[in-house]
């Protein structure tokens, strides 16, 4: 994996409950725990018919350095969008991690 390939900036986040100190309610939040570069490879959307509603998805992979922390329960936030995380594939011997992802507008 070379370094100049990895041109994009992005935040892994993971949801955490915390408490309002407002109204004492407890909360679902995603916090961001890294900040990651990043290489970014659009594969496509598609547009299907559920539930009487027309739903449009977009795909994307991103290629980080290895880290063994990352969940499918986390996002990945880009670009103004958080893109939640269907996989995750080693590459090479722990060099870097494939997130598979999808984003709904």
């Amino acid at each position: 994996m070379l370094a100049g390939q990895l041109d994009r900036v992005i935040d892994l986040q993971r949801m955490e409950v915390i408490e309002d100190p407002v109204t004492g309610e407890w909360q679902e939040v995603f916090t961001t725990y890294a900040t990651e570069r990043a290489k970014l490879a659009e594969t496509g959307g598609r547009e299907f018919f559920a539930a009487n509603t027309t739903i449009a998805e977009q795909k994307a992979t991103f290629l980080i350095r290895w880290r063994g922390d990352v969940l499918v329960t986390d996002r990945v936030s880009y670009g103004g969008k958080a893109y939640n995380i269907n996989s995750t594939r080693e590459v090479g011997r722990r060099v870097g991690l494939e997130l598979q992802c999808t984003v709904r507008p």
